[in-house]
């Protein structure tokens, strides 16, 4: 409506102070036009304004007006009334948000034979206060994944209902290998609404059981770690299993290439990585170890090793990270260095593999014994990179006094999409309550 926030007329107030100001009746804010507009350019205004509200979950009065406000530049049209709309009241306001998503439970896992089916029970509820139809999705899954409804709803408020989600274990899925699936319900009335449950699926292979699933080492460049496995045999005819190696980059052997056990038998055996020389702090390597049947080579079971190499000298952190900008903006990581030895260090920093323009301080320090000191690397995001596209650095840090000892960060920024234009202006008039 036209002019109902005129509140700069003499001796007459507008309608929306009066809303505003009226004790025990009203309004507690209002978005109105302190002059005339054409209604093409306020039906812009309002579909900016509740699209902020419901679809991108901006449940406050400032930023939905804001976001109102950039829709109605966008269209090219109406300009006046940028600076003729105004906010009556406090933008801090918060509004509650009438629909909600409930997932139960936020995580499950089974497991099942290889090639069988596997299947999960979820319940959704609307703990909201109005009635609304939800979208299921899946995603995150390299095993076949199906769910018995992709649309679930209307669901009355506080209403309840469960549904199913099945997976296909293959029949080339090994032993202990695990799948991980995520379900998210999205409120179809408000898409920022979701709730997230996620699902691990593990094969179970017949004839062996290969234990631990998966293991962790840390250690120093140059050291050797060992990880102990256990395999039985779970057949009821004696067996030799066939060990192997796959996906590591550092040297890797097996105390033995085969282990021959009677039915119920167990036996361990080693695998030895050898972390090298040259591995930098926070280096990472994982190998894979299979256990294979002789008598059914179908047979097999995969278990994991994962080693890390950290410097003695000092830790770095964190070893990867990720940050967002628009086009033209410079990010900023902090990073830290502890100095783990009894003796203040200095340490060199360099950068390494990245495209936008980078930088650190060449020198951090001193720090001493015990101490942990910050060092920022800037990224500067170029103006011509679009929406979704990314730059990674590298960071190596070095001991000065021994630069052979070293760590490195990985860091990743992303590009957002650009920002509105400059020159909104959001008049705010002052309103005092008698």
């Amino acid at each position: 409506t036209c002019l109902d926030g005129y509140w700069l007329y003499p001796n007459t107030d507008s309608l929306a102070k009066v809303f505003l100001t009226t004790e025990g009746k009203g309004a507690v804010a209002a978005y109105s036009p302190t002059g005339l507009g054409v209604a093409t350019g306020h039906d812009e205004l309002q579909r900016g304004f509740f699209d902020a509200l419901f679809l991108d979950g901006e449940w406050e009065l400032g930023e939905s007006a804001l976001q109102a406000k950039t829709r109605l530049f966008t269209s090219l049209s109406n300009y006046d009334l940028l600076h003729t709309f105004t906010i009556f009241g406090d933008p801090a306001i918060h509004f509650s948000t009438p629909y909600e998503v409930n997932l139960t439970p936020s995580s499950d896992a089974q497991a099942a034979p290889i090639g069988e089916t596997v299947t999960y029970t979820l319940d959704l509820s609307n703990p909201g206060l109005v009635t609304d139809t939800y979208s299921v999705v899946l995603s995150g899954n390299s095993w076949n994944a199906a769910i018995a409804a992709p649309v679930i709803g209307p669901l009355g408020p506080g209403a309840s209902t469960s549904f199913t989600v099945t997976v296909d274990i293959p029949p080339s899925a090994l032993g202990n290998q695990t799948d991980q699936l995520t379900v998210k319900a999205i409120s179809q009335q408000a898409i920022h609404q979701t709730a997230s449950s996620t699902l691990w699926t593990t094969a179970l292979t017949e004839g062996l059981l290969l234990t631990p699933f998966a293991q962790t080492g840390i250690g120093a460049p140059g050291a050797s770690l060992t990880y102990t496995f256990s395999l039985t045999n779970t057949s009821i005819v004696a067996d030799v299993f066939t060990l192997t190696l796959t996906g590591n980059f550092w040297a890797t052997n097996l105390s033995a290439a085969s282990v021959p056990l009677g039915p119920g038998e167990s036996a361990d055996f080693q695998a030895v990585v050898q972390i090298p020389e040259t591995a930098l702090g926070n280096d990472v390597d994982q190998v894979s170890v299979s256990a294979q049947s002789s008598n059914t080579p179908a047979n097999a079971a995969l278990a994991t090793a994962q080693t890390t190499a950290q410097t003695g000298g000092f830790a770095l952190s964190p070893a990867q990270t990720s940050l967002q900008g628009h086009p033209g903006e410079t990010v900023f990581y902090n990073l830290q260095i502890q100095n783990l030895l009894n003796t203040a260090e200095f340490y060199t920093v360099a950068l390494s593999g990245q495209v936008w323009p980078s930088s650190a301080s060449v020198t951090v320090g001193p720090a001493n014994p015990g101490e942990v000191v910050n060092f920022l690397v800037s990224v500067t995001l170029p103006g011509s990179v679009t929406e979704g596209m990314s730059d990674t650095v590298g960071v190596t840090v070095s001991m000065l006094d021994d630069p052979t000892v070293q760590a490195s960060s990985v860091l990743t920024t992303v590009a957002l999409a650009p920002p509105p234009p400059d020159g909104y202006w959001m008049y705010l008039p002052v309103i005092v309550r008698p």
